[in-house]
C-alpha cells in the first residue's frame, strides 16, 4: 500500500473517467476497481457528448 494511503481513514479510491478516455480506465483497471455507475451525457469531448463512467475500488 503507498504510503498516502497508511494514513487516512479513507475506505474507497473513486476514478471519474469519460467513456472515450482509454488511458484513465486503463489506471482505474489496473488499480483493482469497478464500473459502479454511469453519468450519460456529461461532456461534449472529442466532437462526441460522453457519459462520465465512476470506478471504485475498496482499501
Amino acid at each position: 500500500m503507498p504510503n498516502i494511503l497508511k494514513n487516512t481513514s479513507a475506505k474507497v479510491i473513486e476514478f471519474r473517467c469519460l467513456e472515450q478516455n482509454v488511458a484513465s480506465i486503463n489506471i482505474a483497471l489496473k488499480s483493482g476497481a469497478s464500473l459502479v455507475d454511469t453519468i450519460p451525457d456529461f461532456a461534449f469531448a472529442n466532437n462526441t457528448m460522453q457519459q462520465l463512467n465512476i470506478y471504485r475500488v475498496g482499501l
